[in-house]
């Protein structure tokens, strides 16, 4: 072995794994070996007991502290397994728990690098025994890898191909980044018809351990507010990986309640002059806009929203009310900096990375935020129509070829450059939402127009600085 961890901490690392994993009481059929990635059945069977085996661990631990027997005798030293590995074995572990461990500092995990010194390791054997792990199983469970996949779901060979990339290449992205990628890839060797669905066998074909907190949280996003079929299936994936780097406090230490006033709840407040927020050359008062960091929770937050907005926003007939659904950090960034067009997501109806997208319809914008999340948000955007009537608008409302096409060109991916170019003249396009079905005749992906629903996408910067002036009120959701 190349590293260890303190016992107690080792244990408390094998609770967390186990929980995450959701393995504990649970009956394991024979293909359960498929669910884990490289972990053996022989180890996931023991697993399934393991309260037993770790109260027996922990007496037996203790008692051997307080009693000096030597824990050399109970169970097999990792000596033997340190002699069966070749020199470059050895050197590509090492080389790989160095790369690691800078990566993952923020897990925080007590590790001690160690040169092959051949002697043996008591709490080593005292753990392997008492875990029933055989010596496959020993380096990938030790991986400091293990915690973070846990905490994502994916299985524990996920990244294993980042050993064959070279260091130079590695840090060029973060490890979301190569994640994003990593899924990325296996979705494309999927094919068409396995992957029109968002299904179990779906995610765990990519990468997840289906049985995992995680996998229940994306399939639970992908149902809700009737979004599962604007948002194609392994994207679901993608999203839930970039909002964990982004909120979950055990791989984001920055995380917090609110952006602004955490202990202010339910009320309308703005920002004092000395806040942090950048201030604009084009609007040196970011302060006017409204926020409220609202607590409330799912299934209520419409409700709340549109009781919180009723007789707030100026009644007006020169004016048109729009809602933006996005997380914590990118309104607070539009807040201070403004609309930026490049920061939008590939492959949407009427964009490819560069478009920032609008709704007339609260409920549209509140479904996007609740499921794509957990640091929802909503943007009230209250614009002057003189503004919007100037504007050069590309309305596909009644025009459903010219909508196919745009919306297929920009989904798939293929011909966007010229796409693109045939709608730059434009400021904004606005029509309906594209829902995704699979055609088994063509076995393709096809597009189709959802009834009822209205978008509006801005593709040019000097709108999306008309807009950003024409921010009313910023809700901070906490569900």
């Amino acid at each position: 072995m190349f590293y260890q961890i303190e016992m107690k901490q080792r244990i408390k690392f094998f609770l967390s794994f186990i929980e995450s994993s959701e393995l504990h009481g649970r009956s394991l059929e024979p293909n359960s070996k498929n669910y884990f990635g490289p972990l053996s059945y022989t180890f996931l069977l023991k697993m399934a007991s393991v309260s037993t085996a770790l109260l027996q661990g922990i007496q037996w631990f203790s008692a051997s502290q307080s009693s000096g027997v030597p824990s050399a005798s109970f169970g097999t030293s990792d000596e033997n397994f340190a002699e069966n590995r070749t020199p470059l074995q050895r050197e590509c572990d090492i080389k790989e728990l160095k790369t690691v461990a800078i990566n993952y500092k923020k897990l925080e995990e007590p590790m001690i690098l160690l040169e092959d010194s051949g002697e043996e390791d008591d709490d080593d054997e005292a753990f392997n025994k008492v875990f029933g792990m055989i010596y496959e199983d020993i380096p990938l469970f030790q991986r400091p890898t293990v915690r973070l996949f846990a905490l994502l779901g994916l299985k524990l060979d996920f990244l294993d191909r980042l050993q064959t990339i070279s260091a130079h290449h590695i840090y060029h992205r973060s490890l979301c980044e190569w994640i994003t990628i990593f899924l990325q890839n296996k979705s494309r060797a999927i094919s068409l018809e396995k992957k029109t669905q968002l299904t179990l066998e779906l995610l765990d074909s990519i990468g997840f351990d289906r049985s995992s907190t995680a996998v229940k949280n994306i399939m639970a996003s992908s149902s809700m507010g009737n979004m599962q079929y604007h948002i194609e299936p392994c994207e679901w994936a993608e999203i839930f990986i970039q909002d964990e780097f982004n909120y979950n406090p055990m791989l984001y230490s920055g995380v917090c309640s609110f952006p602004f006033e955490s202990d202010l709840t339910n009320s309308w407040f703005q920002l004092p002059p000395n806040t942090d927020v950048e201030v604009s050359e084009n609007d040196p008062n970011p302060c006017r806009v409204n926020i409220m960091n609202f607590v409330t929770t799912k299934s209520n937050a419409l409700k709340g929203l549109r009781s919180k907005l009723d007789g707030f926003l100026s009644q007006s007939d020169g004016a048109t009310v729009l809602y933006h659904g996005t997380d914590h950090r990118s309104a607070r960034n539009i807040l201070s900096r403004g609309i930026c067009l490049t920061a939008g997501r590939l492959k949407r109806d009427f964009s490819c990375g560069t478009g920032f997208y609008l709704t007339m319809n609260l409920d549209e914008a509140v479904n996007w935020a609740l499921s794509t999340t957990k640091k929802p948000a909503i943007l009230v955007f209250q614009v002057n129509r003189k503004h919007l009537d100037s504007a050069k608008r590309l309305d596909l409302n009644n025009d459903e070829g010219r909508w196919h096409e745009i919306v297929t060109s920009f989904r798939s991916g293929t011909g966007t450059a010229n796409t693109r170019k045939s709608v730059s003249a434009y400021d904004l396009i606005e029509g309906p939402q594209a829902a995704m079905s699979y055609d088994e005749a063509s076995r393709e992906l096809v597009w189709k127009r959802k009834p009822s629903s209205y978008q509006m996408c801005l593709i040019s910067d000097d709108l999306a600085e008309t807009f950003k002036k024409s921010l009313h009120s910023i809700f901070f959701l906490e569900t």
